[in-house]
Parts: structure tokens; C-alpha cells; sequence
């Protein structure tokens, strides 16, 4: 998978972009805060894939 597709999916789920700076972005759903750092077109190495999308689909408290 993809930087870019992992920062759609960021979208699609309610997270919003906060700022950028180089291949650095800020994403922020309620009060809390990720950063993802790669170029688009770069492959998402294994494990961050995974704590990524568990983060995306961590149930709300």
C-alpha cells in the first residue's frame, strides 16, 4: 500500500489535515493528533501499515 492511499483512507475516515511541511503531514480527529511521514508514491513499510490502520479503526471511549 501506499503513503497516498493510507492518507485517503485517513479522509474517508473523518481525520483531518492540520499541516504539512515536505512530506510531513499532520492529521487530527477530535483531539487527537498523527503525523504520517512519506512521499506518496512510496510504499508503507509493514508494521507502520498495520499500527495505521488499527489507529483508523480504534473504537471510540
Amino acid at each position: 500500500m501506499k503513503f497516498k492511499e493510507i492518507r485517503k483512507t485517513y479522509q474517508e475516515a473523518g481525520w483531518e489535515l492540520i499541516r504539512q511541511r515536505g512530506s510531513h503531514q499532520t492529521w487530527a480527529k477530535g483531539s487527537e493528533r498523527e503525523t504520517i511521514a512519506g512521499k506518496d508514491s512510496d510504499d508503507v513499510p509493514k508494521g507502520l501499515l498495520k499500527a495505521l490502520l488499527n489507529r483508523i479503526q480504534k473504537p471510540k471511549d
